[in-house]
């Protein structure tokens, strides 16, 4: 929080006023002044978000406020997708193949399991090391890297993780700072506090290492973004299920 009390306020100390606030990262604002402000004055704080005080009787400037918080997002998704082949005859080198490039009549099996991960594991906060195998009634003949094998086991790995990312978001309402209980008033039927609009890019947020802050109140803002495999939950992939020896 940053708040200056000055007599007549015109832009020159708005401005200086802008340069200290971001030199102090302050995410709550406000100038109180004891003789007015000037038209420019007030649009200028009005743009960085600056609560405006006035002690002029005659001087309307309508309660409002503009407070920078950090809002934090926690990502998951899935990472380091593996498969390994129980397969009849000579073992081939695998050490140079790609997962898309295991194929079951003409499907990438990888999908199969990644669709399996989205419906096992949607809403999972849990970061941990996943495996799953499927075990065929009757080998299959499963193309890998160009090249034909007799399949009759595929077991296949990935990684949950979670990150943090972090952006820092305005909110915006009528109100006033009430000095005596350190809190925002809204005063008024029909008033409120709102977030200003922002895009739910949480990709391109911040990355952040650190601890999350505990949530404290209503401004302390906590997302929860699950990335998954396929945005079509019906999307129509290899059916393993019919071929495994038992019911996955």
């Amino acid at each position: 929080m940053n708040v200056k009390i000055v007599r007549d306020v015109w832009t020159p100390v708005v401005d200086a006023f802008v340069t200290k606030t971001l030199d102090i990262n302050a995410n709550f604002k406000l100038i109180a002044s004891n003789s007015g402000f000037t038209k420019q004055a007030i649009e200028k704080c009005s743009h960085y978000g600056i609560e405006t005080i006035s002690l002029l009787d005659n001087e309307n400037i309508k309660p409002a406020f503009t407070l920078s918080v950090l809002a934090y997002v926690r990502i998951f998704y899935f990472i380091g997708h593996t498969m390994n082949f129980a397969i009849l005859g000579t073992q081939p080198n695998f050490s140079e193949v790609g997962v898309y490039k295991v194929k079951y009549n003409g499907q990438p099996v990888i999908d199969w399991f990644k669709k399996k991960l989205d419906e096992e594991y949607c809403d999972s906060q849990t970061p941990q090391k996943i495996e799953k195998e499927v075990i065929f009634r009757n080998y299959l003949r499963i193309m890998i890297h160009d090249e034909h094998f007799r399949v009759r086991a595929i077991n296949f790995t990935a990684d949950r993780r979670m990150e943090v990312r972090r952006k820092e978001i305005k909110l915006k309402g009528d109100a006033v700072w009430d000095w005596q209980k350190e809190a925002l008033s809204v005063p008024g039927k029909g008033k409120g506090i709102a977030t200003e609009a922002f895009q739910v890019d949480f990709l391109n947020w911040e990355l952040f290492m650190g601890e999350v802050p505990e949530k404290k109140g209503i401004f302390d803002l906590r997302f929860l973004y699950f990335i998954d495999h396929f945005t079509d939950e019906n999307k129509e992939v290899v059916d393993l299920d019919s071929l495994a020896a038992d019911k996955l």
